[in-house]
């Protein structure tokens, strides 16, 4: 059995002339804002199956430490304490908007304002994340 490859790059692998193990990683050599760390393989192959990792200094991230209404202006809410934490309206961001609900080493609970509606398990593991995507009207939904 080899030995995943650890590398740099601006992108995934595509060279079909390397074989790459489950695990082999690539840091991005050139990261921006928004950006993605890095890939890693998840099939081994040639050049296997590369899925993005992480993402430098997310616009919109909140981090949030007691039990709080989630603001519809953050995208990513990376939550640090108890709960139970209550989304925005589903009507102050727009059709198909998302969420991603970060737990750090926290259960957490998601409510839905009042007059809203939440479908999907509303628990998130810790350390887990989800997305929410508002319909735009009075639903969020959970996509994952």
């Amino acid at each position: 059995m080899a030995l995943p490859i650890f590398g740099f790059g601006t992108a995934a692998p595509t060279s079909t002339t390397q074989y790459y193990e489950v695990g082999s990683y690539v840091r991005n050599s050139a990261p921006a804002a928004n950006g993605v760390i890095g890939w890693v393989c998840t099939a081994a192959g040639y050049p296997g199956t590369w899925v993005a990792e992480g993402i430098t200094s997310p616009t919109g991230l909140a981090t949030v430490t007691a039990a709080a209404a989630l603001a519809a202006t953050s995208k990513y809410h990376v939550i640090t304490g108890a709960g139970p934490y209550t989304l925005a309206s589903a009507a102050a961001v727009s059709i198909g908007s998302e969420a991603v609900i970060i737990s750090n080493n926290v259960l957490v609970t998601l409510t839905a304002a009042a007059n809203q509606t939440f479908i999907g398990n509303s628990t998130v593991a810790a350390n887990t994340a989800i997305r929410v995507v508002s319909n735009g009207a009075n639903t969020w939904f959970r996509s994952n």
